[in-house]
């Protein structure tokens, strides 16, 4: 099921019945019966009623907070006492150095193939050599990848690998937008905004995985560990950047549907960084959402991208129990 997005700086939502209502200042409302919502992400300036807080929390509907441009504000959470054994057992993996490695190897050999498979479906038509050359470089990357016998290279690996694949994803778009390499706290232009929004709904969906699988989202394995930072779905949604976040990017910008006046600059205090018009940010969670309901092939079963999210996180519980090893989601 999708999630309840919302957007609107003058939304209410409250409770009518088995439904979620929401209203704003200009009379308009509907209703969203409970059943059908999967979760709920709240912008800033949007309001949420202690009946509703209520509901959401009784029926462990995940809710996040976010500011309108995607920074990360919390979310609500009922008491959790379950899935303790499975938590220790993650904690206890933190001090052994070889599933460390192993995970991690496996997670960014998963990225940087989806990468690859990004880039040969879009230069498919275009023929462009830089997007071949750089495709020989990432396959190079994968090879030494096999090697690594520490976290820090590994991250070297992944560092390589994505310098090298923003570096023709200009080549890729119809409209580079001002896009010369990522940037990002803040983003300086509009393609990088599009893409930390992206990453962030992304993150937050693959956070609920992990919570929903019993694992502590705050402990990950490539991703250190620290205070407020959620390394484990940061560590689960590598194989998932550009698969989800970067295709909705190249889709979008590529059918013309990303208007110049769809972003303006923000404050000095923020060192100016370029954010995201409502009216766009709302037609880019539409194809964020159209992109997660997408059914493709996993282990010879149709689900969702959603779906396959939790699949993963759940492949991780039976790696930290030992049954079995765990496997990148790769696309073919």
């Amino acid at each position: 099921m999708p999630a309840l997005y919302l957007s609107d700086t003058d939304a209410v939502m409250g409770v009518e019945g088995d439904a979620f209502k929401i209203s704003s200042r200009d009379g308009s409302r509907k209703t969203v019966p409970m059943l059908n919502v999967d979760s709920v992400v709240v912008f800033v300036g949007a309001q949420v009623t202690t009946q509703a807080v209520a509901e959401l929390l009784e029926r462990d509907i995940p809710t996040t907070f976010l500011s309108n441009h995607g920074r990360y504000y919390g979310r609500l959470v009922s008491t959790e006492t379950k899935s303790v054994e499975l938590r220790l057992l993650q904690y206890k993996h933190l001090e052994n150095k070889e599933f460390r490695l192993n995970f991690s190897k496996a997670i960014i050999k998963g990225k940087i193939l989806n990468c690859l498979y990004i880039l040969k479906n879009v230069n498919r038509y275009r023929g462009f050599d830089e997007v071949k050359d750089c495709m020989t470089t990432m396959q190079g990357i994968v090879k030494r990848l096999e090697d690594a016998t520490s976290l820090d290279s590994i991250r070297g690996y992944e560092g390589s690998a994505s310098a090298a694949y923003f570096k023709v994803f200009p080549d890729i778009l119809k409209e580079n937008l001002g896009f010369t390499g990522r940037n990002r706290r803040p983003p300086k232009d509009p393609i990088n905004s599009m893409l930390s929004f992206l990453y962030t709904l992304l993150m937050y969906n693959v956070y609920t995985a992990t919570v929903t699988a019993g694992l502590d989202p705050a402990v990950g394995f490539l991703h250190e560990y620290t205070d407020n930072r959620p390394a484990l779905p940061l560590d689960l949604m590598e194989e998932f950047r550009t698969l989800i976040a970067d295709q909705v990017v190249i889709d979008m910008v590529n059918h013309g549907m990303v208007p110049k006046d769809g972003f303006y600059q923000g404050e000095e205090t923020d060192n100016y960084p370029i954010l995201i018009q409502n009216d766009l940010r709302k037609k880019i969670i539409a194809r964020y959402e159209k992109r997660l309901a997408t059914v493709i092939n996993y282990e010879g079963e149709s689900h969702s991208y959603r779906r396959v999210f939790e699949l993963q996180a759940r492949k991780l519980v039976r790696h930290i129990r030992g049954i079995e090893e765990y496997k990148p989601f790769i696309q073919q």
